[in-house]
């Protein structure tokens, strides 16, 4: 009888422990959002000038939003597509003080309550970092104290000039610093198999020794040998790899260019 009794409290207790674990698991289902659309990236921006900006997400999963109390929807800072220093929850560089809710969480919904199947916006300021060059700021939505929702890599191009001077769609400035090189990472010749994915960075070096990452900004060519291959339309700087051979990758910014080592494309 002890030994009957003993099974069915530790059935009951197996039993208890998964529902117990189910809930947390549904919270990623609960939660969920599609991207609408969102504001332009702003013009070239003089150091710590403040900018507004605004996204609008559509809520997909099957709890309510609310923008007060407790569970708040919010946008938060960082992503797993930024840099090392960027990742979800990081003290932002573009901290607004006098708006933001905290430095890692900018606004939260702009509606009280935002029911599945609505949509809502965030809108906020950006405070442009004060050393001129390029910057990406991330952003992923979450529900505080409950989950992060999926992450998209969104962010706006910060850039940002010296104070008096400008940057053109050519990455010349009108305070007169020019291009002296650009740099493309990696540099070296290397093979992929094909069908696969190579990402490319290329930075401008400026004849005031600044640097820029002017990935999202040059104009990708890709030169056939006996292989081919083509640059990716949404993502700079990816290069998916296609007939077998050899082929090369060609960046121009301006009046500069690089080019890529020998890439060499192997079956499958």
């Amino acid at each position: 009888m002890f030994k009957k009794t003993l099974t069915v409290l530790l059935s009951l207790t197996l039993l208890l422990g998964i529902f117990t674990i189910a809930p947390r698991a549904e919270a990623f289902v609960d939660y969920d959002y599609e991207y609408i659309d969102q504001s332009a990236y702003p013009s070239s921006l003089a150091p710590n000038v403040i900018t507004n900006v605004w996204i609008q997400i559509k809520n997909t999963g099957t709890a309510n939003w609310y923008n007060s109390g407790d569970n708040v929807v919010r946008l938060g800072a960082g992503s797993v597509y930024g840099n090392s220093n960027q990742q979800r929850d990081y003290h932002s560089e573009f901290y607004d003080s006098i708006t933001w809710s905290s430095d890692n969480r900018p606004v939260a919904i702009s509606d009280a309550v935002v029911q599945p199947g609505e949509s809502t916006h965030f809108q906020f300021n950006i405070k442009a970092p004060s050393t001129p060059g390029v910057y990406k700021a991330y952003f992923t939505p979450v529900a505080d104290g409950i989950t992060w929702m999926k992450d998209m890599g969104i962010y706006w191009q910060i850039t940002v000039v010296s104070e008096g001077g400008s940057q053109n769609e050519g990455g010349e400035s009108n305070s007169g610093i020019s291009v002296s090189y650009l740099e493309m990472s990696p540099s070296d010749g290397f093979s992929v198999r094909s069908g696969d994915v190579s990402d490319f960075v290329i930075s401008a070096h400026y004849t005031d020794s600044s640097v820029q990452d002017v990935t999202d900004m040059v104009t990708w060519n890709v030169t056939y040998g006996t292989g081919t291959g083509t640059m990716h339309t949404e993502i700079p700087g990816r290069f998916i790899a296609g007939g077998i051979g050899t082929c090369t990758i060609t960046a121009s910014f301006a009046g500069r260019s690089v080019s890529s080592g020998t890439i060499t494309i192997t079956p499958l």
